[in-house]
């Protein structure tokens, strides 16, 4: 059993002996503690890091699908490149 199978089993028997509301409570202190630490108390600043790490993920995804779809169709190298804008730099418009 690796580290994720076993993370996965105890959460799962948490679930089970404590419920959902503990689940709950504890998503929410987690939460908080990052907000605090990381965050200095700014919450619309982690939404929207939050909401651009989901973006990206979903950017990762779609470029690997298009990658598997040209190597697929006989590619034999293939270069997808995406710009990438920083909020701290100066937007070329």
């Amino acid at each position: 059993m690796n580290r994720r199978q076993a993370g996965r089993k105890g959460g799962q028997r948490t679930l089970a002996l404590y419920g959902r509301d503990h689940m709950k409570a504890i998503g929410k202190r987690g939460y908080q503690a990052t907000l605090a630490r990381h965050w200095q108390g700014d919450a619309p600043a982690y939404r929207r890091w939050l909401i651009a790490r989901g973006w990206n993920a979903l950017t990762d995804e779609l470029v690997s699908r298009e990658i598997d779809r040209r190597i697929g169709g006989g590619e034999a190298t293939v270069c997808i490149e995406l710009p990438y804008l920083d909020e701290d730099q100066d937007l070329p418009w």
